[in-house]
């Protein structure tokens, strides 16, 4: 078998695997080793749980939790909506966008091509590296 025919095999069997309809590769005749060993390790890695290791993510989602109940109390002691719009004090540090006039020129030299149009690393213009150009 070549390497195209054995690495399409592979995806056959992972993909049997994480289905769950199977727990290792078909029975279709002998396995050189480390065939075995590759499928036998998707097979442990679909049966891990992970979810002990991920405790950022369930910290964070308590802190948004939190943050968004005082919120809402906050909101309920005012007879306002949870949802109701931001207040304008509530708004001052919210960045909404890039303030006219700022950063508008490369920051080593004054010329005013946006980085998002240079395609290669360094301005054409100038030659300065992408990065220094308002985006």
């Amino acid at each position: 078998m070549n390497e195209q025919k054995w690495a399409e095999r592979f995806c056959r069997d992972v993909d049997r695997i994480m289905q769950g309809k199977g727990e290792g590769p078909e029975p279709t005749g002998p396995l050189p080793e480390e065939y075995r060993k590759a499928v036998d390790l998707a097979r442990v890695l679909a049966e891990a749980d992970f979810s002990s290791e991920c405790g950022a993510m369930q910290e964070l989602r308590r802190r948004l939790l939190d943050m968004f109940a005082a919120r809402v109390a906050g909101r309920e002691e005012k007879n306002e909506s949870a949802f109701a719009e931001f207040a304008d004090e509530e708004l001052e540090n919210v960045a909404g966008g890039v303030e006219k006039g700022q950063n508008e020129t490369c920051s080593l030299c004054n010329c005013r091509r946006s980085g998002s149009t240079i395609t290669g690393d360094t301005c054409p213009n100038c030659g300065h590296p992408r990065e220094f150009h308002p985006r």
